[in-house]
């Protein structure tokens, strides 16, 4: 548990979060599901169907109701939902805690990379967890309902999870795997078939139907930016640090599957597909970790990994028991330090600050585009979602990270070209109806913005500016010292927006 919340504890509001509850308030405007974006100035697709809606308002609706405690609460929730779902799986394969702390502990390491405050793929994680159980079940249980009644649970969920997390198609996946699986161990496969030729019908209950299913095959299907690294493969070079965690998780497997028959390997093939989309790209080295913690405490508990490593525990017991404590203390200082129980949004940059918001920056915005005319705001990345829920929709973005839902992949070219300065980046300019430029200090663009004529600048502070077309009536308002922190929600909550 220590671990567990030291590794996860992350308290910097995930930028995500922001545009799914601007999508929620704007829901409870309307009374209904938008089918076309109302948030963006710059092309988008003809219907945007947004696969993580209901985490939206869920999230909206926690946080109408308990503030930001709403939030915290549901991060963790889902958290120990999912360490305890891992946790009864891997007691059915063994009653070897040695070998269940070791393997989630090589889980939780892995698995950090995708968790966020609060990130709706961890529904997908839970819903991916709760899988590994059905299919232990079907392994072991060869009779009574329980060994066949997991797919009509699966069945019930699967409208919630498609509506929650477009992960949901990982389903299908793995249901395919754990039937082959099933199938050459010469195991009943006529249910698993019929559970995944349910689903395929369920997906459309959405808001949007087939358009839902086009969403989420664009999204898989997109060329990520490089600079974003959870899509990168394992070996770039912003994912180098995660490689020794890997190679010992698979050291681990190594040893714990050698001589051992088919048989006994429940589950490898869930667990050879995970690691190997987990290579191809970091996104999926969380469900190799959910893997790795549920089924492979078995494998080692009977394994001679598992012998030497009962029998160095109770020769060493004192040993291993200070080193335990030490560890522990390290990652309880580090938790109570993060302060898991509250939630952040940075304004400025830290040593250990990656994600900021332009607190100060939107500040200045919203005290004056009434009496400016301001409507659209040229943002980039990592902004628009924060800009969104401040100030949207009567305020537009240019870009925000709904870029695989949202933008045709023309816009993030154009994001990335005019953030960097490249070469005609001042063309988005003229291509797009622009009123202000906001962007950080540290961006390329920002010193190229302060040349260029016609576009002054208004405002500055440590860490944001903003640039204004000509003849657009805002005052100049700059400094050099640092805004103030951002407090979450910090947005319109719990009434209809402003007209």
């Amino acid at each position: 548990m220590v671990l567990l919340l030291g590794s996860l504890s992350n308290p910097t509001v995930d930028l995500d979060l922001f545009h799914q509850m601007a999508l929620a308030r704007e829901i409870m405007a309307k009374g209904s599901v938008p089918w076309h974006d109302s948030f963006a100035y710059t092309p988008v697709h003809a219907v945007v169907a947004h696969y993580e809606w209901g985490h939206g308002m869920i999230a909206y609706g926690l946080t109408n109701a308990f503030g930001a405690a709403g939030i915290v609460v549901l991060y963790w929730v889902l958290i120990c939902a999912l360490g305890m779902v891992c946790y009864v799986t891997a007691r059915r394969g063994c009653d070897d805690h040695l070998a269940i702390g070791l393997c989630s502990t090589a889980g939780i390491l892995l698995a950090q990379t995708g968790f966020g405050f609060v990130r709706a793929q961890m529904y997908t994680y839970v819903f991916v967890a709760l899988l590994l159980l059905a299919f232990d079940v079907d392994r072991r249980d060869a009779s009574g309902w329980w060994s066949r009644g997991w797919v009509v649970v699966l069945v019930a969920l699967f409208p919630v999870w498609v509506n929650l997390h477009g992960g949901c198609l990982i389903a299908g996946l793995l249901l395919a795997v754990h039937g082959v699986e099933q199938a050459i161990r010469r195991r009943p496969v006529r249910h698993i078939a019929l559970a995944g030729l349910a689903l395929m019908p369920i997906t459309m209950l959405n808001p949007w139907g087939w358009h839902y299913l086009a969403a989420v095959w664009r999204s898989v299907t997109l060329r990520r930016p490089a600079s974003i690294s959870e899509w990168a493969p394992i070996w770039d070079r912003s994912n180098l640090a995660l490689i020794p965690f890997l190679l010992i998780a698979l050291a681990v497997i190594a040893v714990a599957v050698r001589r051992k028959p088919l048989a006994e390997l429940g589950g490898i093939g869930v667990l050879v597909i995970t690691a190997v989309l987990a290579v191809r790209s970091v996104r999926f080295l969380t469900f190799f970790g959910i893997v790795l913690a549920s089924y492979v405490p078995a494998w080692v508990s009977t394994s001679t990994l598992g012998a030497v490593f009962r029998r160095t525990w109770r020769k060493l017991f004192p040993a291993w028991a200070l080193f335990l404590l030490a560890v522990g203390a390290g990652y309880g200082v580090r938790a109570v330090s993060l302060a898991p129980w509250r939630i952040v949004v940075p304004s400025h940059r830290t040593d250990s600050t990656l994600l900021v918001y332009p607190v100060g920056a939107v500040d200045y915005l919203q005290q004056h585009r009434g009496e400016s005319g301001l409507r659209n705001v040229l943002v980039p990345f990592n902004f628009g979602s924060y800009v969104m829920w401040r100030m949207g929709p009567q305020t537009k973005v240019s870009f925000d990270s709904r870029y695989d839902a949202v933008y045709p992949p023309a816009r993030v070219d154009e994001d990335i070209a005019f953030s960097k300065a490249k070469p005609g980046w001042e063309q988005v300019l003229a291509r797009y109806p622009t009123d202000v430029v906001l962007v950080p200090q540290w961006f390329a663009v920002t010193k190229k913005m302060r040349t260029l004529p016609g576009w002054p600048e208004v405002y500055a502070d440590s860490d944001f500016a903003i640039f204004a077309r000509a003849g657009l009536d805002l005052p100049v308002q700059r400094t050099t010292a640092r805004p103030r922190l951002g407090r979450f929600p910090d947005g319109r909550v719990g009434r209809i927006p402003d007209g």
